[in-house]
């Protein structure tokens, strides 16, 4: 008995089994049947759909970036010029100063005394010059006495200028207007002569030193301005070249570029990092296409030209590159149009269909070009 129920479900299964795999087939061949109704692709839909740009002569600049570090127009590290104990501290860390504005006084009372006991000298070293003059014509004075009292009254002068001299080195005044950046001492503080005091910049006016290759060394002396990207601050700011070294510096064989920039916000600061661009090449009229319009083949780099909706591969010699620009000095011609989207796998002669004609570089994007 159980032997006969197993066949029955044995043959049940199997039944099930045939009949899913012919209603399977049924749906798949009705799948691939392609539907009568739909009328077969037009040899022009069939086309290869590309987008071109016509090649028209602008101006371009052929430029190269070098790194530099920013340094303040002034920078200023004022010492004691006598030593002693500092007396007054008149500024502190970040005020601005104007040239001749008094920054600290060290203390003079011993050489201000010295002084006026050198100016009481001087005094009577006058007063008895005078009087020896006045007894000269009566024969009453050697030449001798009269010489005597005439070094003394200039030897007296002297001391006195010198003690001046020193009182007034006792008060250390600004050299230039500008920032303080740095305060080294506190009153009542010992100095020794040339000890540091303060440090002093002027942020008026930045300088920036870059390097230029050799080969450009000539060309970025005739140029008078460059611009410069301050990375801290994601700006760039327009700069005076000031002057492009004769000698190249041994290191790193480049000639040194000096740049100025006006900061008249004091936002930029000594120690950043820029980038300058210097501007080597000016050509009026250039062939310029984008980069990713490029296509690589053995013989080097090719571009497809279209014309009549037939593109042709096409060499070029490639000049000066800029950002995603490219000049082109070689290959192709004024008013030429190439293609710069759907070209990756174009081949020569082959026909397409321009679906739109790019009026200028800036409307293009890289990723459109990939696809």
């Amino acid at each position: 008995m159980n032997l006969i129920r197993r066949i029955i479900l044995y043959a049940v299964l199997l039944l099930f089994f045939f009949a899913a795999f012919f209603v399977m087939s049924i749906i798949s061949s009705n799948q691939e049947t392609p539907n009568s109704s739909d009328p077969p692709p037009s040899p022009e839909e069939q086309l290869k759909r590309v987008q071109v740009l016509q090649v028209v002569p602008q101006p371009f600049e052929e430029a190269i970036i070098a790194p530099g570090v920013v340094e303040a127009n002034n920078d200023v590290l004022l010492g004691a010029a006598i030593p002693g104990i500092v007396e007054k501290v008149f500024v502190k860390e970040g005020d601005a100063v104007v040239k001749g504005q008094e920054l600290f006084q060290i203390d003079l009372r011993s050489r201000e005394a010295l002084l006026h006991d050198a100016q009481a000298a001087e005094e009577l070293a006058k007063k008895s010059l005078e009087r020896l003059q006045k007894v000269r014509d009566r024969g009453d004075v050697t030449v001798q006495q009269l010489d005597e009292a005439q070094t003394t009254a200039l030897q007296t002068s002297t001391r006195v200028k010198r003690m001046d001299v020193e009182v007034s080195l006792g008060r250390i005044y600004a050299p230039v207007s500008g920032i303080i950046d740095q305060v080294d001492v506190e009153v009542g503080e010992y100095k020794g002569e040339g000890m540091r005091l303060v440090r002093l910049l002027n942020l008026d006016r930045v300088k920036i030193s870059v390097g230029a290759p050799e080969r450009y060394a000539d060309a970025v002396s005739r140029e008078s301005e460059a611009h410069v990207l301050i990375e801290a601050l994601s700006e760039t700011r327009s700069a005076k070249i000031e002057c492009v070294a004769y000698g190249a510096n041994s290191q790193t064989n480049t000639f040194e570029v000096l740049l100025t920039m006006d900061n008249a916000d004091h936002r930029i600061r000594p120690g950043m990092i820029v980038k300058a661009r210097l501007v080597v090449k000016r050509i009026p009229d250039a062939l310029l296409i984008p980069l990713f319009s490029l296509v690589k083949k053995a013989s080097g780099m090719n571009v497809f030209v279209e014309k009549e909706g037939m593109v042709e591969a096409r060499p070029v010699r490639m000049g000066a590159i800029d950002g995603d620009r490219v000049e082109i000095l070689e290959g192709i011609q004024p008013n030429e149009r190439i293609v710069v989207i759907g070209h990756k796998d174009l081949a020569d002669g082959q026909k397409v269909k321009v679906m739109e004609t790019v009026p200028a570089l800036s409307g293009i994007g890289a990723k459109e070009a990939a696809q």
